[in-house]
């Protein structure tokens, strides 16, 4: 029986049989996958855009976008690669640019050039940075006739578990209020299933779960890490690749700073659209100290372009810093750092105990394994997700 029938709806709530928190890469895959069978959900959004982490900027000079969040997928993770293949976007996988000299940057002594072990070779992009994932996703949906259920600027501010069903309260802007608390539109979803698509220390932050969850489930979520949630990554384009014309490969890992890390971002020579060079870097500063110097980081940033590449790295035409870790919808007081491995959760359990299987916890930081955090990861939740949702979807 459709959700739709239930005859104890009021008019101001709004029926849906699931309702996905989050509208980044695992969020709209699940959504897809509905929508491919018909099913009615809800997804929402507190962005003012969809891709959660996923996040590009721009060149200054062509039709090519730049990756501010993940960049990369390798060879061997096939649900990724399965996802962009059904979304007839084969075509812009390309590899990431890995010829010439990488260089180590040591704290106290000179420069040293064409050392081994730090080249991202081998792993790919997608021409016209990852968000062209998310815009396909979002045009498939909207042709199956679902695009009025994808919600940006939408706040979940609570989820109440009830007899049978569980409610989901959320907030949009409204610009006719004449104050604060009437320029939010407050709506409610009854649904029977809600999945909970984005980072969980973040939903744990500025979300309220009825009944509240105990000591020990809260630790266990709360200890579940956000991955690249404290970083800030860097995008610096230029009008020609002077790195490349001077045998260099862009590759860089540094002790002196202020970025620790930096790689080739420019897109695919062998695409269509007009090629746009740049590099891109993470900073190895902590949070606290970078947000309190965020005025001098631009210029450091270039001087230390200079010291490794020559002058000609002093003449950008665009640098753009991403700060996840200023992000609330990304990183929490648990977040501030920078992390220097690679975390793999532990879960006991992603569908939430007490909840009659009607709240599980989805996103990439959900999949078990080397995948987690990544955006594999983010797939692998989803496909999770949509296994643990088929008891549901025999009965609608």
């Amino acid at each position: 029986m459709s959700f739709k029938t239930w005859p104890d709806m009021s008019e101001s709530t709004i029926p849906a049989d699931v309702v996905i928190v989050g509208g980044g890469l695992s969020g709209l895959a699940t959504a897809y996958k509905l929508a491919k069978l018909g099913v009615d959900f809800q997804l929402l959004e507190a962005r003012v855009r969809f891709g959660g982490r996923i996040l590009t900027l721009e060149s200054a000079r062509t039709s090519a976008r730049f990756d501010l969040g993940p960049s990369w997928f390798w060879p061997g993770q096939g649900h990724i690669k399965s996802l962009i293949r059904e979304l007839d976007l084969d075509e812009l996988i390309y590899s990431q640019y890995s010829s010439g000299d990488a260089v180590f940057e040591p704290q106290g002594s000179s420069l040293q050039r064409g050392i081994s072990g730090i080249s991202m070779a081998g792993s790919y992009r997608l021409q016209g940075g990852l968000t062209t994932l998310i815009d396909a996703l979002v045009e498939k949906i909207g042709l199956l006739g679902f695009g009025d259920r994808l919600h940006l600027s939408s706040t979940v501010g609570a989820i109440t578990k009830l007899a049978d069903k569980v409610s989901v309260s959320y907030s949009q802007p409204h610009s006719g209020g004449q104050s604060e608390a009437d320029s939010k539109i407050d709506t409610e979803i009854i649904c029977r299933q809600v999945i909970m698509a984005a980072p969980v220390r973040a939903i744990l932050e500025n979300v309220k779960i009825n009944p509240q969850l105990d000591t020990a489930r809260q630790a266990e979520l709360e200890a579940v890490a956000t991955w690249m949630a404290g970083h800030s990554k860097v995008v610096v384009e230029y009008e020609t690749p002077f790195w490349r014309e001077a045998g260099f490969s862009g590759d860089v890992i540094s002790q002196v700073g202020p970025m620790s890390e930096l790689h080739d971002a420019s897109s695919d020579s062998n695409h269509t659209h007009p090629q746009a060079f740049a590099l891109f870097g993470f900073l190895g500063v902590a949070p606290p100290t970078r947000m309190q110097h965020a005025e001098q980081l631009p210029e450091l940033i270039l001087a230390q372009l200079v010291r490794i590449f020559g002058d000609q790295a002093s003449k950008p035409i665009k640098l753009v810093i991403q700060d996840w870790a200023a992000e609330p919808l990304t990183a929490t007081k648990h977040d501030q750092f920078i992390a220097n491995h690679h975390s793999i959760n532990q879960w006991s359990t992603t569908i939430e105990p007490g909840w009659s299987g009607s709240l599980i916890w989805s996103g990439s930081e959900t999949a078990n394994g080397h995948t987690n955090g990544y955006l594999e990861g983010a797939v692998v939740a989803s496909n999770e997700t949509f296994q643990q949702l088929k008891p549901l979807l025999a009965t609608t």
